[in-house]
């Protein structure tokens, strides 16, 4: 784990994965409700979605110290 206000490659890799899974199950549960394609609309959502996720995750890494701790100074 990467220390607190920073992130490490390790972080950025389960950051992309984390848009990826989600973009595609987002896109699955889209082709499940409607049984079609997503348009480009409902794709532009889907999109949306999958990099607020990325996001939330590298956010949430950075505010993270070490141990997994939020928040919290780094351990001596």
């Amino acid at each position: 784990m990467s220390k607190l206000f920073s992130l490490n490659w390790h972080d950025i890799i389960k950051g992309f994965i984390v848009t990826a899974f989600t973009t595609f199950i987002s896109s699955l549960v889209a082709v499940l409700d409607t049984l079609q394609f997503p348009d480009s609309e409902a794709l532009k959502h889907i999109l949306l979605a999958g990099l607020a996720a990325g996001c939330s995750y590298f956010i949430k890494n950075f505010f993270t110290n070490s141990e997994g701790k939020m928040s919290l100074k780094e351990p001596q």
